[in-house]
């Protein structure tokens, strides 16, 4: 009978033999096969040490790979294999005594499995957990977060080609090119695999994910051919690195149609001072969107209150020439209603709502997410945004045990907690209302915003209701505008919008799949702090 799983490894040093064996050897459930391949320029001995200790236990099977070419060598190792599923163990990696079931719970309800992982510190002890979301196909493109501890089926490896000859990055190729065929994989919380620590950290660095093995343009390489494969059309992927360490990639879409976006922007136009400046909030974020170089087929919708100052709505008409809708909205403030009713009167095949307080400094920003819009499987594009002192106001939704939040909230723009999450495109639960990008039809399709929501949780709504339609919500920190939203201002939820939003949606509010469980709040016991 063949081994559930095959653990494949390509080993430099003899060193490494045994505390991977000992990890293998302590497993609670013993239905693996650990296959070694001493790699052409290990060390002397390596490939005696492997072979020996092949002889030696009956669940090992060894290969001196010294005739090996260097390409060869995993599809060396997957040759030796004879399990149903292949999983690959990085040298000098070791295994929690409960990986190999945490694989099998896995499987049982998907073709392929990923868990989550850690490195070992000084001590050797477990440290840098990175803890990482459910199946986000947006992020596995951006970052190999999906290879450690992973397990593919040996049928659908062999069926999309196995280990290409030519690939290099072996590993992240193979899980992409299994991922396009065998859809989304289970994860299985909690850091079944201990890592060495990876060459992409900076020397003298702290152990903190995220943990990337392969060179840079090996990850690039891997991730062009494959949105090739899936019908992406990019320019290029570039490597995204922040404070020297690496992080993952830029998928650089090549620029594609340019429907008409209807920006949508609810106000009373009011001021403030920013950066020691006054600001007509609404006036200046609509004279950067009229400048050169921004999206080139765009409305501009101005939903404002019969109270807005005369001289906000002669600047507008001035900086855009009289090229706007005016909408003039009765009755207190209502944020969705606002909306609603802006989207009501505009023409574009998109539908962008946006803030009034904000500021554009990239004029390719809304180009940026419209280019991700054009997936059809995508319901919602979010940017990131900025508070003026440039932390993270929204990196997307977090719904933290029926909580929602903004994820990373008030944190370094720079910031690589939850794995980088805030560097790199990925699926979220939900974008900010602030500023999301989605088609109109979409829009007209789930009802819009739900003026039950007058002032919060409008956007987590609306989000939710996208995904119900099976549609994906997108975040990329690619297209950043500064919000100046008061950072010291404290948001007054209303009882009955919190009792609304938890009725209507507590399950999905208290499991979100891009908030690993092991961050969830326990009845007992505090939560797990990455920080």
């Amino acid at each position: 009978m063949s081994p559930f799983v095959s653990f494949l490894s390509v080993l430099r040093s003899p060193a490494a033999l045994v505390p991977m064996l000992a990890s293998l050897d302590a497993q609670d459930d013993v239905d693996w096969q650990w296959c070694v391949v001493a790699a052409p320029d290990a060390e002397p001995g390596t490939g005696a040490a492997v072979v020996g200790l092949a002889a030696a236990h009956d669940r090992v099977r060894g290969l001196d790979g010294a005739a090996v070419a260097a390409a060869d060598v995993p599809a060396a190792a997957a040759e030796l294999a004879s399990g149903a599923h292949l999983s690959w163990l990085p040298e000098s990696a070791t295994l929690d005594p409960g990986a190999v079931a945490a694989l099998r719970r896995g499987l049982a309800r998907a073709e392929w499995v990923y868990t989550d992982e850690s490195v070992r510190g000084e001590a050797g002890n477990p440290t840098g957990v990175w803890l990482k979301p459910d199946w986000s196909p947006e992020l596995l493109r951006s970052q190999p977060y999906a290879l450690y501890l992973a397990a593919v089926p040996a049928a659908v490896a062999a069926a999309v080609g196995g280990f290409r000859r030519s690939s290099p990055a072996p590993w992240y190729d193979l899980v992409l090119r299994v991922s396009e065929v065998a859809g989304a994989p289970a994860h299985v919380p909690g850091p079944y695999l201990v890592r060495a620590t990876p060459s992409s950290l900076p020397a003298g660095g702290r152990l903190r994910p995220p943990y990337v093995d392969d060179p840079a343009a090996a990850r690039c390489a891997v991730v062009a051919e494959h949105c090739a494969r899936v019908g992406i059309a990019v320019d290029e992927v570039s490597p995204v690195e922040v404070g020297g360490q690496a992080v993952g990639q830029r998928v650089h879409r090549r620029p594609g149609r340019r429907p008409r976006v209807s920006v949508v922007i609810p106000t009373r136009g009011g001021s403030s001072l920013t950066h020691g400046f006054p600001r007509r909030h609404v006036a200046e974020l609509v004279d950067g969107l009229s400048r050169p170089g921004g999206y080139p087929d765009l409305e501009i919708v101005v939903v404002h209150d019969e109270a807005t100052p005369p001289a906000v709505l002669d600047q507008i008409d001035k900086v855009t020439s009289g090229h706007w809708t005016s909408l003039q909205f009765h009755g207190p403030f209502h944020f969705s209603r606002k909306c609603n009713a802006g989207a009501l009167v505009a023409t574009g095949e998109y539908l962008c709502f946006l803030n009034d307080d904000m500021d554009v400094v990239d004029p390719g920003w809304l180009a940026e997410l419209a280019d991700l819009l054009d997936d059809p499987e995508v319901g919602a594009v979010g940017p990131r945004l900025l508070f003026a002192d440039g932390t993270l106001q929204h990196a997307g939704h977090v719904y933290n045990g029926g909580s929602p939040g903004h994820l990373l909230f008030g944190e370094p723009a720079d910031s690589l907690d939850l794995g980088g999450a805030a560097q790199l495109t990925g699926e979220r639960s939900g974008v900010t209302g602030a500023c999301l990008l989605m088609r109109a039809d979409v829009f007209a399709r789930v009802g819009g915003f739900s003026e039950l929501f007058p002032l919060n949780f409008n956007d987590v709504d609306l989000c939710l209701k996208i995904r119900a339609e099976g549609l994906r919500i997108v975040y990329t920190p690619w297209s950043t505008l500064y919000h100046y939203e008061s950072q010291t201002r404290v948001p007054k939820v209303g009882e009955v919008e919190m009792q609304r939003i938890q009725r209507r949606w507590l399950y999905q509010l208290e499991t979100d799949p891009y908030w690993n469980e092991m961050l969830r709040p326990r009845p007992h016991g505090p939560v797990l702090n990455l920080g």
